[in-house]
């Protein structure tokens, strides 16, 4: 079915796409992967994606968690500069490896790097763990940071090569919620190892953790393979019979003489697609003609997603033991919030995020909305619960874990649209350097959210709504919506 021009340029700005069921003929290599066969290799990635993101939402969490017994057990005060730094040490860190992901990756091939950051995620930790010295902590937890920053975007981009078209938002959306599982899995273990937050039960706390980053290790290092469209981009790999043995295991059938003449044709017009390998290349694809006003729309997006989805979380325990004492009528500095409250409000969010992940994903595949309307429904919606939880502290324990499940939709299916839209030539480094810009907001974000808090408790959510209303401007303007297409 075809459109007129003024109808097609009518809707180019629109949520709502074109309903063209035809849009583009798609090759035999991306009907065969639109199949929704469990293969080998396919079984394989999910089993890697759950410990990968349990371990990363693990070391997202434990800081937030042992930030009071941790400034004890070194003999600071909360407050100190040296604990911000050391909670400040694991963003630096992810800054600095989006920043190097795809490039390095280009360079070395995807399976290798994702086997050696996972290896410095696991020593990183256990050292980090057995809490040596007070710099040895800091240069793990930059290190852990560093290697986190280069696995995320680089394994997002091979498991979404795997989704078929159909399921893949939702599959995507569903490895983010495993990020959820890692945060609740952390709080339940110090629920029962250290319910007082007691420093001399820290240790035991994070070597206990050491586990879950070992798993995604082993994992990965047995299970794990690169995409077929992958391997045939790779720098390091050239074309033999691997990416065709993959697409026959999930064919599920061997291929008849002209659909392998086809497949064959297709391959090698993929392996032509060498993957550029320095930033300015890269840069430049991204701003072409056809890419230029989605980057920037994007670039703009998730600065302010990162201020506003990482803003409230950091302050989200601070505000709630704010409005404890002012509605107890106790002193600003008296503390009167149970540690054990504390850990449970935690374990809710986690709980959130789980439940939110899956349904947004669920959400993020009804065609008539998609990626974009998934983004910018559960941004404003994020923004009116946390607003509304403003008003007592009962309304907040309330509105804050569902407002941070919203949160989390909004957040990964903007990531998700993003490891959708690039070509694969330049997929991983543009993943990377769009989440490093993300990663970078949230970490300025912390110190930038504490400066205004502490000039009125109530102007951080302001600037957060603010941002909310940018978010849906920027993401209403995007000129593509990826549901149900294939990737480039």
């Amino acid at each position: 079915m075809e459109f007129s021009n003024e109808i097609q340029e009518e809707y180019q700005n629109k949520m709502i796409p074109l309903e063209i069921e035809n849009e583009k003929e798609e090759g035999l290599y991306d009907q065969i992967m639109d199949k929704t066969t469990f293969s080998r290799n396919r079984i394989f990635i999910m089993i890697c994606m759950v410990f990968i993101f349990i371990s990363d939402g693990m070391e997202m969490t434990i800081f937030s968690f042992i930030i009071k017994p941790f400034g004890e057990y070194f003999g600071f005060e909360e407050s100190d500069v040296t604990v911000q730094v050391a909670a400040s040490s694991l963003f630096l860190g992810i800054i600095f490896g989006s920043a190097l992901a795809g490039f390095i990756t280009k360079k070395f091939g995807r399976i290798l790097i994702i086997n050696i950051s996972n290896f410095f995620i696991l020593i990183s930790h256990l050292l980090s763990g057995l809490l040596l010295y007070y710099p040895v902590y800091i240069i793990c937890r930059c290190i852990m940071g560093l290697t986190l920053g280069i696995i995320i975007p680089i394994f997002m981009n091979i498991f979404g090569e795997y989704c078929p078209s159909k399921y893949r938002g939702f599959l995507l959306m569903v490895s983010w919620s495993f990020y959820g599982v890692g945060q609740m899995i952390t709080n339940v273990i110090g629920l029962f190892v250290m319910p007082e937050l007691e420093k001399d039960k820290l240790k035991i706390f994070l070597l206990i953790l050491t586990i879950f980053p070992f798993l995604a290790f082993i994992s990965c290092i047995f299970l794990l393979k690169n995409s077929p469209k992958g391997l045939l981009v790779s720098k390091n790999i050239i074309y033999n019979r691997t990416s065709y043995n993959m697409l026959s295991e999930i064919n599920k059938e061997q291929l008849n003489e002209n659909e392998e003449k086809k497949v064959k044709k297709e391959l090698d017009e993929l392996e032509k697609k060498k993957a550029s390998l320095t930033m300015k290349e890269t840069i430049k694809e991204m701003f072409n003609q056809e890419l230029k006003k989605t980057t920037i729309l994007m670039i703009v997006a998730f600065i302010s997603i990162g201020y506003n989805a990482f803003g409230i979380y950091s302050i989200s325990s601070y505000f709630l033991d704010y409005l404890d004492k002012k509605e107890n009528g106790t002193k600003e500095e008296e503390q009167i919030t149970p540690a054990r409250d504390i850990i449970i409000n935690q374990i809710l969010y986690g709980l959130a995020e789980i439940v939110a992940d899956v349904a947004g994903g669920l959400f993020g595949e009804i065609r008539k909305l998609g990626r974009k309307g998934g983004i910018m429904i559960f941004t404003i919606l994020a923004s009116i619960l946390t607003i509304i939880g403003l008003f007592s502290k009962i309304l907040f324990e309330v509105m804050s874990p569902i407002s941070s499940g919203f949160t989390s939709i909004y957040v990964n299916l903007a990531m998700d649209y993003v490891v959708e839209l690039y070509p694969i030539e330049i997929r991983d480094s543009s993943t990377s350097l769009l989440f490093m810009i993300y990663r970078i907001s949230c970490f300025t974000c912390n110190f930038i959210s504490m400066g205004f808090y502490n000039i009125n408790k109530y102007v951080p959510f302001i600037i957060y709504a603010a941002f909310a209303v940018v978010i849906s401007i920027c993401t209403w303007l995007l000129p593509y919506e990826m549901v149900g297409k294939s990737m480039k």
